[in-house]
């Protein structure tokens, strides 16, 4: 099958997806199942840390394959995609979001409480590119190739996954799965995953954009920052 021709792919299981690899099989996966998301089915990852009195969590999410907005331009198998939360007031009864940082292909941008939207108050909403699954603070997107418009509407069949209900550690100890212990790529396919990228350690020093400062076709994720490229 041609890379574009394929469904548009959900969240799949960093595990299945490894150990399928690793028994040979290339074949192409790509969720199409929405009851998996109904159903929590696939696992999203996470990595903390503690940044003064507030904690920046790190949501990392998995795909099969990614898709392209133009057919031979950017597809390939195995895609990480994340996000970055930060906690204030942890110390405190009264901790809160505050800001949230948003990962999408080459750039990122961060915004501020009250410039997200979030759902029962303490779960800040995020919409996925149909093809790239970079992810945003807002819906939109005409479906080209530049960089803010990445189809992100649910119209109105308003697909989702609850993330929280089903979270797995990024961690190295002894209760850790093969693939988290695993310092290569081949399993998926030279895609680097988390575990073996230094953002993942350093947390705190996180700058809140990279991209150009104006919205162009290209990477531009500064234009949409609410901090500029300060540290979150």
């Amino acid at each position: 099958m041609a890379k574009g021709d394929k469904e548009k792919c959900f969240t799949s299981s960093a595990a299945d997806y490894y150990n399928t690899r690793k028994r040979g099989n290339h074949d192409q996966i790509c969720n199409t199942n929405y009851n998996t998301m109904i159903d929590a089915a696939v696992p999203i990852y996470w990595k903390s840390m503690e940044c003064g009195n507030a904690v920046h969590v790190a949501y990392w999410f998995f795909y099969g394959y990614q898709d392209t907005c133009s057919p031979g331009a950017g597809a390939h198998d195995a895609d990480w995609e994340h996000i970055v939360v930060k906690v204030i007031d942890v110390d405190t009864s009264n901790e809160k979001l505050d800001k949230v940082m948003y990962y999408q292909h080459e750039g990122r941008y961060t915004r501020k409480q009250g410039n997200y939207e979030v759902y029962n108050t303490n779960h800040p909403i995020v919409y996925v590119g149909k093809n790239s699954h970079g992810s945003y603070h807002d819906d939109g997107g005409s479906g080209t190739c530049c960089y803010f418009e990445d189809f992100r509407n649910p119209g109105s069949h308003n697909q989702h996954q609850d993330t929280w209900l089903n979270l797995e550690e990024l961690r190295r100890d002894n209760t850790s799965p093969e693939w988290m212990l695993d310092t290569g790529s081949v399993y998926f396919d030279g895609i680097t995953s988390p575990l073996n990228r230094d953002e993942t350690y350093d947390l705190c020093n996180l700058q809140g954009c990279e991209g150009a400062w104006l919205q162009v076709c290209n990477t531009c994720g500064c234009a949409k920052s609410d901090i500029g490229d300060e540290i979150m």
